[in-house]
C-alpha cells in the first residue's frame, strides 16, 4: 500500500490566506490613489475578486494513493495544486505592481486583465486538480467531480464579470436587474461544462480527455464568451441537449466495477502546452463561430478588451512553455518536463507550434517605414502664421490670419487640420474655403475637401471607420488614444499643400471660411485648424 502524503501545515494555509486578503485590500486601497482613469468602482470589484479567488482553500490531505497523482511517468514529479496556488499569489502581486506602474503602461487595463485572467485559470485549474486528488477513484456515474467542475466554471464566469462588463464595474453595489443576466450566464455555463464532463465519462471517454475539456471550456475564453456574448436561451438549450445525451446511459443498468485507476499525471510542461493550444484554438474557434452566427457581435474584435488579453496571454504562455522546455534540462531537472526519448519527434513538433504561436502577434505590428513627406514638409516650413489652434464651426464661421510683412517669395500655403463629428461628410465634399490674398489684392481661392485635404480625426477607430463616408487624407501627425472600454486606436491630423500658381512677392492675409451645410437635428461638423504655415 502506498504511504500517505504528509498533510499541509495549517500555518502555511493561514499565511496564504492572509496574503490573498492582503492582495485584495491592496487593490482596493491603492487603485484610487494611483490617479489612473477609472469608470467608477473597479477597485471594489477587483479587490473582492482577488480576495475570493486567492483565499479559497486548497485541500491539504490527499487520499492514500495520491502519490501516483503527484508523479509523472516513471516516477517523475508532476504539478501540484499548491504550485498553482503560489503561482496565482505571484500573479496577484504582479497585478498590484502593474497597478502602481499603470501610468507607464498606456492601456494599463489590458495588462491588468491579462494577469487577472491568467490567475483565474491557474487558481481554478489547481482547485480542480486538488478536487481530483481528494476524491476516491470514481465509477463513471459518480457526479461529484462533475459537480465540482460546474462550481469552478461558474465561479470563473462570476470572477470575469468586472472585466467583461465595465458598465457594471462603474457602480458598487451593482444594479441588480443589469447584473442578473451575466450571473445567470455564468451559472448556466458552469452547469454546461459540468454536465459535459459527466456525459463524456458516461460515454466512455477517459478522465484525462474529459479533464482537458474542462480546461478548454471551463477556463480561459469559455466563461468570457458565455458571460459577454452567448444568449441565455442558447445556453439553456445546450444544457437540455447534454442531459438528453446522458439519459440513455443513465437508464442502462450499471456495468460491473472495473479496476480503479488514479488520475493520470499532468507534468508542468504538458500543462503549459495544453493551455497554449486550448487557449488559442478553442478561443479563436468560438470567437469566429460567434461572429459568423451573430453578425451584430462585430464589436467582439473591436470593443472587447478580454479578446486581446487572451491573445497576449497565449503569447506569454508560449514563451513560458519554451522557457520551461529548454531551461529545465540545463538546470539539471529534465524530469519535470515529462519528456522521454521516445517522445522526441512529438516534442519537436510541439516546439515548432509554440514558436509559431509566439511569433503570431508580431503579424499585428506595423513594420518600420521610411520617413514620409507628411513628416518632412511641416519641418521645412518658412514661417507659421497661426498663433494657436482655432476651430471653425457654424457659430465661428471665419478665421482671419495676418501674414508678417517681411515674408516674401511665397509659393504654397499648408494647412494642418482635423474634423470632428464629420462621419456623414462625403468624400470630396467641401468643408471650408481658404482665401490667400496677395499684395495686389488678388485672391487665391481653394476648398478644403473631406478625404482630400482633411478628414475625421478618429478614422482609425473601428466603429468610426465602418460608418465614415470619406477616406483619410495625408497624415501630418498621429498619436495613441486609450479609451475606457479598452479600445486603442491612432488619432490623426491631416495636412494639405495649396499651390498659389506662381511665386507671390508678399501675402497680405489668409482667411478660412466654414462652408459645410449641416443637416438639421444633427451635431454640427467642426474643423479644427491646428497649424497654418507657408513655404
Amino acid at each position: 500500500m502506498s504511504p500517505e502524503l504528509p498533510a499541509r501545515p495549517k500555518s502555511q494555509a493561514l499565511m496564504e490566506t492572509a496574503l490573498a486578503l492582503a492582495v485584495g485590500a491592496a487593490v482596493y486601497i491603492l487603485w484610487p490613489l494611483t490617479g489612473l482613469m477609472r469608470l467608477g468602482r473597479e477597485e471594489a470589484w477587483f479587490g473582492l475578486g482577488w480576495a475570493l479567488l486567492l483565499a479559497l482553500p486548497v485541500l491539504g490531505q490527499p487520499r492514500a494513493n495520491a502519490d501516483a497523482a503527484q508523479a509523472g511517468p516513471e516516477g517523475q514529479p508532476s504539478l501540484s495544486p499548491q504550485a498553482c496556488q503560489r503561482a496565482a499569489l505571484l500573479a496577484g502581486g504582479l497585478f498590484v505592481g502593474l497597478l502602481l506602474a499603470g501610468r507607464e503602461l498606456g492601456n494599463y487595463k489590458l495588462w491588468l486583465g491579462v494577469v487577472y485572467l491568467g490567475a483565474i485559470t491557474l487558481r481554478l485549474a489547481g482547485l480542480g486538480l486538488a478536487l481530483r486528488q481528494s476524491l476516491p477513484p470514481q465509477p463513471r456515474r459518480d457526479p461529484r467531480l462533475a459537480l465540482g467542475i460546474a462550481l469552478l466554471t461558474g465561479l470563473a464566469g462570476v470572477l470575469m464579470i468586472p472585466w467583461l462588463r465595465p458598465d457594471l464595474a462603474a457602480a458598487w453595489p451593482p444594479p441588480l436587474p443589469q447584473a442578473l443576466r451575466p450571473l445567470a450566464a455564468a451559472i448556466l455555463w458552469g452547469a454546461i461544462v459540468g454536465s459535459l464532463f459527466f456525459v463524456l465519462r458516461l460515454w466512455g471517454v477517459g478522465t484525462r480527455a474529459a479533464w482537458f475539456t474542462f480546461l478548454a471550456l471551463g477556463l480561459g475564453p469559455g466563461p468570457a464568451l458565455a458571460v459577454g456574448w452567448f444568449r441565455l436561451l442558447f445556453l439553456a438549450l445546450a444544457l437540455v441537449l447534454l442531459w438528453g445525451l446522458a439519459l440513455p446511459r443513465l437508464l442502462r443498468p450499471a456495468a460491473g466495477p472495473g479496476t480503479p485507476h488514479g488520475p493520470e499525471p499532468l507534468p508542468l510542461y504538458w500543462l503549459l502546452r495544453a493551455l497554449l493550444l486550448l487557449w488559442w484554438g478553442v478561443g479563436a474557434a468560438f470567437a469566429l463561430a460567434l461572429a459568423w452566427w451573430q453578425p451584430q457581435a462585430a464589436g467582439l474584435f473591436s470593443q472587447s478588451i478580454w479578446l486581446r488579453g487572451v491573445g497576449l496571454g497565449a503569447f506569454l504562455v508560449a514563451c513560458a512553455g519554451l522557457l520551461v522546455e529548454y531551461s529545465l534540462p540545463l538546470l539539471g531537472r529534465p524530469e519535470l518536463t515529462g519528456q522521454q526519448g521516445q517522445g522526441k519527434a512529438q516534442g519537436v513538433i510541439l516546439s515548432a507550434l509554440a514558436i509559431l504561436a509566439a511569433l503570431a502577434p508580431l503579424l499585428l505590428v506595423r513594420p518600420p517605414a521610411a520617413e514620409s513627406g507628411a513628416s518632412r514638409l511641416p519641418a521645412a516650413s518658412r514661417a507659421d502664421i497661426l498663433a494657436s489652434p482655432r476651430t471653425l464651426a457654424p457659430e465661428h464661421p471665419e478665421l482671419e490670419i495676418r501674414v508678417p510683412p517681411w515674408l516674401s517669395g511665397v509659393t504654397r500655403v499648408f494647412v494642418v487640420s482635423l474634423m470632428a463629428h464629420g462621419l456623414d461628410v462625403g468624400q470630396g465634399e467641401a468643408v471650408a474655403q481658404l482665401v490667400a490674398t496677395d499684395d495686389q489684392d488678388i485672391p487665391h481661392i481653394f476648398s478644403l475637401r473631406a478625404g482630400v485635404d482633411t478628414a475625421e480625426w478618429a478614422l482609425n477607430k473601428r466603429e468610426v471607420a465602418t460608418h465614415a463616408r470619406h477616406a483619410p487624407a495625408r497624415v501630418a501627425q498621429a498619436w495613441q488614444v486609450f479609451e475606457p472600454t479598452g479600445e486603442t486606436f491612432q488619432a490623426q491630423t491631416y495636412y494639405t499643400g495649396l499651390y498659389l500658381g506662381s511665386e507671390v512677392s508678399r501675402l497680405k492675409s489668409v482667411s478660412l471660411r466654414y462652408l459645410y451645410q449641416n443637416p438639421p437635428g444633427r451635431q454640427p461638423v467642426t474643423l479644427e485648424v491646428r497649424r497654418v504655415f507657408v513655404n
